[in-house]
């Protein structure tokens, strides 16, 4: 997952009508503050600030300067966000793109929807409806499609790719950053091992009188499992899989389909959260043909107009 950032979370709460404690909507500021400060995993900062002294036009004036290298100790309060997820939200900070919040978008796809031939898909209102058409459409033959047509079947490969992910979840013989994990453990315990018998050789060559040909037989059938076990913990360590947190995975994707769904929720809000979850969706669709009123009744399909819209059809690239 890429991730959500503070604009987002921020949007996403008033949106849902949650009150901070002592404001009436959420500020960006005030989600970056609590996503640097340890006490909501139950810690306690010392040396925060420290006091400045300054002379302006002969007068000192004081004031308090923000420390970086401030302390941190056990609070005796409890804790209401996991360490672990504190940090990792705390070094992504500042990673994620910025967005005016002034920008005013009607395509809740924009810059992720693309046509076959490479451009950007635009959103048109035409007949009281919402259009997608490629920007290219004077060069490119690919037909439009509705907005309603469109994010169903967005929705419906969300759904495919949750499902995918619990079986992922669920089967944990699936889960191939555990295993690599334990083959490295194992390894470990391998090596453990033959350093244990090479020192136990040494041993006994220096104090039990081991004959000299034995000695060395031993200390290099030794040292040369020892090279080939570190050779194979070197290879596991440079080629272990990312471990991806398929609840985050899941969670991430319900809360994409919901605002799809939801017609409440602004559509820049939509766009901003969709671009952390999918990468590119590629649109195709042939350009609409002629079909009289006589040949749609015998092939019993319907037209618009004389005219009939072959199927359009999606890849969906996640970032997930």
């Amino acid at each position: 997952n890429e991730g959500v950032g503070s604009t987002i979370i921020c949007d996403r709460l008033n949106e849902m009508g949650i009150r901070p404690r002592i404001a009436d909507k959420w500020q960006r500021s005030t989600i970056t503050k609590m996503i640097d400060n340890e006490l909501y995993i139950g810690k306690i900062r010392d040396g925060i600030r420290t006091s400045v002294h300054r002379v302006i036009d002969q007068e000192i004036i004081k004031g308090n300067k923000y420390n970086h290298d401030y302390a941190i100790h056990d609070g005796k309060h409890d804790a209401i966000i996991d360490e672990e997820l504190f940090y990792r939200a705390k070094n992504r900070k500042g990673s994620l793109p910025k967005y005016k919040k002034s920008t005013e978008l009607r395509n809740p796809f924009a810059s992720i929807l693309r046509c076959e031939c490479g451009s950007y898909m635009d959103i048109k209102h035409h007949r009281n409806k919402w259009r997608y058409t490629c920007a290219n459409q004077s060069h490119c033959r690919n037909a439009s499609v509705l907005h309603d047509d469109l994010v169903p079947v967005v929705v419906e490969h969300l759904k495919k790719s949750i499902d995918n992910f619990a079986m992922k979840l669920s089967d944990e013989d699936n889960n191939a950053y555990e295993k690599h994990n334990e083959y490295i453990l194992l390894l470990e315990s391998k090596l453990a091992e033959a350093e244990e018998r090479e020192i136990a050789v040494w041993e006994k060559y220096s104090s039990e009188g081991m004959p000299k040909s034995i000695f060395e037989k031993l200390r290099s059938k030794y040292e040369s499992e020892k090279d080939a076990i570190e050779a194979a913990l070197t290879k596991a360590y440079n080629n272990t899989p990312p471990k991806t947190n398929y609840k985050e995975v899941i969670f991430s994707l319900h809360e994409a389909i919901d605002m799809l769904q939801n017609d409440f929720v602004s559509v820049n809000v939509k766009n901003k959260f969709l671009k952390t979850i999918i990468s590119k969706i590629e649109y195709r669709r042939p350009p609409a043909i002629r079909i009289t009123t006589a040949e749609a009744k015998e092939r019993g399909i319907k037209s618009d107009n004389g005219w009939l819209s072959p199927d359009f059809e999606l890849d969906i690239y996640l970032r997930i």
